[in-house]
């Protein structure tokens, strides 16, 4: 009886592992594949309760500072849509945090043999992706642009449609070019932070798929961004010449492919006056409307404006504004603690675990795109985000096992 106890326990085991992969993989897979808006809910949440019941059956590691800072959002969030009366989206802001929490801690309390498979799921999401913007570039009879449909929830985005004349934003898996964008920019800064801990010629090729690829959604501030974060990382490593060669290359290449394609749009970045950049200028005049609002309530803000882009006939193109308007002062002083916990936690543990980077550069990251896009507040970046920070606190966690 004992043996085949203990045969039952090893089966289970084995078994509990598998649906670990399973959801650690589905989760990736959603966050970069899965269309923003397809059926009443996002893939993962659906897989919610099995996270939830997978984190009852195991022994869990996770920093509890982090989560307490999580939940100290939520009850901003809750606070600022209950006293707006505006009770359909208190569930929703409930449900967004508490996804965010779940997938922390799933990630935080993955061993290390688990967590050393993630860079093969995000490899496969990066074959994924590259698949189904290539089909948009080349659009082959017209699948591109049916791809592109399926992908956005508009027909043809406005700003973002395959079908442009003027200049071509490439739509990839996101609903717009700039969403897009901040996806291939965060998997671009995931394969830097790999070079810096591998020093594998491989990781700087799949640097170089990203970058090409953000050229093609012409997102200005993601340029600008990994051109920042790139400098960053120069003055991280110790690069051999073969190294700076690859990247004196890569810009080259994608100079030439924004020269070649005409990306006229992409080419503004290097107006001096940013006052001549038309989108910029239309922007001041929302964000002088959104101040008007924040103005009104300043505290916690006005719960949930999720129809200000109706209201106003164009999104809020402004992460900090965002904030201010929704959740008031209060509830960007909660993101900016949250931020700077997260930045001091893993600041000192960058020389024993090189993936500790990767948070602090996503948050870099988060704070250029939020001066003209929304990005950590997208639910879907949001998840990514939280699934990195857990990754890494999990590669810590086993590192000072592994030396104990």
């Amino acid at each position: 009886m004992s043996l085949i106890s203990n045969l039952d326990k090893i089966q289970f085991t084995r078994v509990f592992r598998w649906a670990e992969d399973l959801l650690a993989l589905l989760v990736i897979l959603s966050i970069f594949i899965y269309p923003a808006y397809f059926g009443p809910t996002r893939l993962e949440n659906y897989a919610l309760p099995l996270f939830i019941m997978v984190l009852g059956l195991k022994s869990l590691n996770f920093d509890r500072n982090l989560v307490n800072l999580l939940m100290i959002n939520m009850v901003i969030g809750l606070v600022s849509v209950l006293l707006n009366l505006n009770l359909s989206h208190g569930l929703l802001e409930l449900m967004r945090w508490v996804k965010y929490a779940v997938v922390l801690v799933f990630f935080s309390s993955l061993s290390y043999h688990q967590v050393s498979k993630i860079p093969g799921y995000i490899r496969l999401a990066f074959i994924i992706m590259t698949l189904v913007n290539v089909i948009q570039i080349v659009n082959p009879f017209d699948f591109g642009v049916e791809l592109a449909k399926f992908y956005s929830h508009h027909p043809l985005y406005p700003e973002g449609s395959i079908e442009m004349d003027k200049s071509f934003r490439l739509l990839g898996t996101a609903i717009n070019p700039n969403n897009n964008a901040l996806l291939w920019l965060l998997m671009s800064i995931y394969f830097m932070v790999e070079f810096y801990n591998e020093k594998k010629t491989q990781s700087l090729l799949f640097v170089f798929g990203c970058f090409l690829f953000i050229i093609f959604t012409q997102s200005r501030t993601a340029i600008v961004a990994f051109l920042l974060i790139g400098l960053l990382n120069l003055f991280l490593y110790r690069l051999k010449i073969r190294h700076l060669l690859y990247i004196a290359g890569m810009g080259l290449f994608g100079a030439f492919i924004a020269i070649y394609f005409q990306f006229t749009y992409l080419w503004h970045i290097f107006l001096f006056n940013p006052l001549k950049i038309h989108s910029l200028r239309l922007r001041f005049k929302i964000w002088d409307d959104m101040l008007k609002l924040y103005y009104q309530k300043p505290f916690f803000g006005w719960g949930n404006l999720k129809n200000y882009e109706v209201l106003y006939s164009k999104p809020p193109d402004n992460e900090i504004l965002y904030i201010l308007l929704n959740q008031g002062s209060v509830g960007i002083f909660g993101m900016t603690l949250l931020f700077i916990y997260i930045v001091h936690y893993f600041k000192g543990r960058t020389k024993k675990v090189a993936l500790s980077y990767l948070p602090i550069f996503m948050i870099i990251c988060f704070v250029i795109i939020g001066m003209t896009n929304l990005s950590v507040t997208n639910v879907r970046i949001g998840m990514l985000f939280f699934v990195t920070c857990g990754m890494s606190f999990a590669y810590v966690k086993n590192e000072n096992q592994l030396n104990e």
